[in-house]
């Protein structure tokens, strides 16, 4: 892979009136104005990965590259916003949390090894992994959770290097291995033949378990609400063009909550429980249902979709749960669905239940990102990203500089910076206004 091509600024603001209903007054931290300070910082050139095999850690300081033959690159970037390639290994299993990276060679090789992508070294090695381990960080990337060739699950603390807690499996299984958001407690989630057995360790005694006796080796996802309560689901789906069955039972109260159609799934930051159902040919239509996460109360509907010749696409939260972006896809395109198409936006106040404003038809491949802070959306549009007032729906500004579709779009954690991955084989890095 050759050394990447230096930055070159190059924003360009344009008047983009298309938005077909009336708009919100509301403050942004970006304006249209404000955005004329939006810079290109870098050009990395020879970045020829799909998205799927490329991971970014959260701030856009570090990143892993997967090869198709089962090479893994770690890289670092440095304050000059440029990348710089640490190490290239074979890999069966890699995890990246903040500026750390673990990964296993092959089923052979029983050792883990630890990089830092900040010193761009290796500093740690585990030598009792299973064949083909399991792997798991914690939120801040200080401990690790693996299984062991002896069937042991096991917790380091990465900092100290030192082991912090021993779990005997007993001849059950790990189907999953996470920790808790917030408490930052181990979860196992192991299967028997008599059933499932969900478990936390906790580092302050705390420790819980919840059995269930089950047709199913594995929970579809395990959803954790923002006060910490969790909920199993467990998903089965009709043939096509019917929408599925999600069952749900409350984990530490084996009470069975109920059952709804629905798809995808989730929890907002207050607390409410999200699904869709699709319904038509080709889920033309969608609706999008805010429930009680207790009772299963509806409380919210969004429907979108289902007006020939458009056709529900995708959706998202903003991070703060206040808007909805629906995508629809326009059926009249010639030759029907293609990756680059005529897709519309259509902006949703949560809380009021209302659209905000929906955008003629963009050729876009409705690859969408929004800024932490949850008043910016950004967009692909054709070679162009596109930033939206995400409060109002209004066009902010269009960058331009890549010369083929954009796959992927990132915010750094902070808001700072906006990474654009595209099909021409560069990354740009894009610093937002102070």
């Amino acid at each position: 892979m050759r050394r990447y091509a230096g930055s070159v600024v190059c924003v360009l603001l344009l008047t983009f009136a298309c938005l077909t209903s009336a708009r919100d007054a509301s403050p942004s931290p970006i304006t249209a104005d404000s955005a004329e300070q939006i810079a290109q910082l870098a050009v990395w050139d020879g970045m020829d990965f799909s998205p799927t095999n490329i991971v970014f850690n959260d701030d856009l300081t570090g990143f892993l590259t997967y090869s198709e033959a089962g090479e893994l690159a770690l890289w670092s970037v440095g304050t000059d916003h440029m990348p710089t390639l640490i190490h290239t290994t074979p890999a069966i299993r890699y995890a990246l949390s903040q500026q750390q990276v673990v990964y296993q060679t092959s089923a052979e090789d029983l050792t883990l090894h630890f990089w830092d992508l900040v010193s761009g070294a290796e500093y740690f090695t585990l030598d009792n992994a299973a064949h083909q381990t399991q792997l798991a960080w914690n939120a801040d990337g200080t401990r690790l959770a693996y299984i062991t060739q002896d069937e042991r699950i096991e917790v380091w603390d990465i900092p100290s290097q030192e082991r912090l807690q021993v779990h005997s499996l007993d001849g059950s299984q790990v189907r999953a291995l996470d920790f808790l958001p917030g408490s930052g407690d181990l979860l196992m989630q192991t299967y028997r033949t008599t059933g499932i057995t969900l478990e936390t360790r906790s580092f302050e005694d705390r420790n819980r378990n919840f059995f269930i006796q089950t047709g199913v080796q594995l929970f579809e996802k395990v959803l954790f609400s923002p006060d910490g309560s969790t909920v199993f689901m467990t998903e089965w789906f009709y043939p096509p063009g019917e929408s599925g069955i999600i069952n749900l039972t409350h984990a530490w109260n084996p009470q069975y909550a109920g059952t709804f159609q629905g798809g995808k799934l989730g929890f907002l930051p207050n607390g409410l429980l999200y699904s869709s159902t699709a319904v038509g040919y080709s889920d033309r239509q969608v609706t999008i249902t805010l429930r009680d996460p207790v009772t299963l109360e509806v409380r919210a509907t969004f429907v979108y979709g289902g007006d020939v010749p458009t056709a529900a696409s995708h959706w998202s939260f903003s991070p703060d749960g206040t808007r909805l972006v629906t995508v629809t896809w326009n059926f009249a395109a010639e030759g029907g669905r293609s990756d680059l198409d005529k897709r519309a936006y259509t902006f949703w106040d949560v809380e009021a239940q209302q659209a905000l404003a929906t955008t003629e038809p963009l050729d876009s491949a409705g690859v969408i990102a929004f800024s932490p802070d949850s008043t910016v959306l950004a967009i692909d549009y054709r070679q162009q990203i596109a930033l939206w007032d995400a409060q109002t729906g209004d066009l902010l500004t269009m960058l331009n500089g890549h010369s083929a579709p954009i796959t992927r779009l990132i915010f750094s954690t902070d808001g700072t910076r906006l990474l654009s991955l595209a099909d021409d084989g560069t990354v740009r890095i894009w610093g937002m206004p102070d």
